[in-house]
């Protein structure tokens, strides 16, 4: 009778033995990992300016010398108002906003907090942001001459030229702030307007349009620039001037008679959305046109929360492409959650008002955490540049 080989029993095999050693060594792996990666809150750069949590449950979304955003995992919404209620204590109790689970406020010396509790996720996110730096500015000359010089001299320009201008001015209390506004109506924008407690919005005669905003920490922000109807009359009145032929005067009137209607339209509502001026604040309906201009060409966001849709273009640069996603979740008042997929890569945007309620002002923040500002911009022209565009899916 032949001997039979004794079968060694699997777990003396030489592939059960190394795929324990791959899980070993897998585990040691992320455990390793784990107390690398984990946070110590003195390499949080504006940890200093909020109270502490424990490290053990937060999750650092970006952490910068001017701003620092912090998720707290597995919380209740009683912890979300203990730390709340620690905030307050600590300073962050003036030009308070406050509704539903969401508080934001500034301290003394501009730190602004925003603190927001979601349900859903069983977490809290507290957000702080660093006042920028102001200097003693002068007060621009060209289209600066249409609105009122404030009293305060310390600032900062962002945008000066014929189209349009946007600064900042810092020691503005909010008193005064509602003093500038009736300045700026005297001055002739009250055409038009629109006006809440923290937010002026008018034109004047001439069609430049004027948005105020008290932003909090003793700062406003001032927006004036030239309409789209301004810049297209500025455009065609040479053709007026240089044509006078009866066939080319039919020709425009049927043009004038296109426009007016829309002016009749958007005159009770906000003209890059087709919201009401009220409901536009709310930030979770309607199409809504953002852009930001970049020297030589414009960058462009059409946010379809209708739809569930964004679209991102470019005009002036030669790119025929218009990239479209889905909305994954939420609104423009707390962030608008938007996924991209191309083959096996996927990535988030997220987009959000600046400043709650008031919709003139977007915040693109990408997968990196880096932030970008736009600005409302009118509806129709936005939507007849991206038709001109090849919609391209993510």
């Amino acid at each position: 009778m032949e001997n039979v080989k004794e079968k060694k029993p699997f777990y003396k095999k030489w592939w059960f033995i190394v795929l324990v050693g791959l899980t070993v060594l897998i585990f040691l792996s992320s455990v390793v990992s784990n107390i690398k990666n984990r946070v110590k809150w003195e390499d949080l750069i504006l940890g200093e300016y909020i109270p502490k949590i424990n490290e053990k449950k937060i999750r650092v979304s970006y952490n910068s010398n001017t701003s620092l955003a912090i998720d707290v995992n597995k919380s209740s919404v009683n912890e979300f108002n203990n730390y709340k209620q620690e905030c307050i204590n600590m300073g962050y109790n003036l030009d308070v906003d406050e509704y539903g689970n969401s508080y934001e406020a500034f301290n003394k010396d501009g730190y602004k907090i925003n603190i927001n509790f979601f349900e859903y996720d069983k977490e809290y996110r507290v957000r702080i942001e660093k006042p920028d730096v102001m200097n003693e500015i002068k007060w621009p000359t060209g289209l600066g001459k249409l609105v009122p010089q404030p009293e305060s001299n310390i600032g900062i320009i962002y945008t000066d030229n014929s189209k349009s201008l946007r600064l900042k001015i810092g020691n503005m209390s909010f008193l005064e702030y509602q003093d500038y506004v009736l300045k700026c109506e005297e001055a002739g924008f009250d055409v038009d307007y629109d006006k809440d407690n923290k937010r002026y919005k008018a034109k004047n005669l001439d069609g430049y349009e004027l948005i105020v905003s008290y932003l909090g920490g003793n700062v406003i922000e001032i927006y004036l620039k030239a309409t789209v109807e301004e810049e297209k009359e500025q455009v065609e009145e040479p053709k007026e001037e240089t044509n006078n032929n009866k066939v080319e005067e039919s020709v425009e009137e049927p043009e004038k008679e296109e426009v007016q209607p829309e002016k009749e339209e958007t005159s009770n509502s906000v003209s890059y959305s087709t919201n009401d001026s009220n409901s536009v604040k709310n930030g979770n309906t309607g199409v809504y046109a953002y852009q930001s201009r970049t020297g030589n060409y414009d960058n462009y966001y059409i946010i379809d929360l209708d739809n569930k849709y964004v679209y991102f273009f470019s005009d002036g640069n030669g790119d025929m492409i218009c990239t479209r996603a889905k909305i994954s979740s939420g609104d423009l008042n707390s962030v608008v959650v938007v996924t991209y997929n191309d083959g096996n890569t996927s990535w988030q945007e997220g987009l959000h008002f600046k400043y709650k309620r008031q919709p003139d002002h977007l915040i693109m923040e990408d997968s990196d955490h880096y932030e970008f500002d736009f600005y409302s911009t009118n509806l129709n022209a936005a939507l007849k540049i991206r038709d001109t565009k090849t919609i391209s899916d993510y």
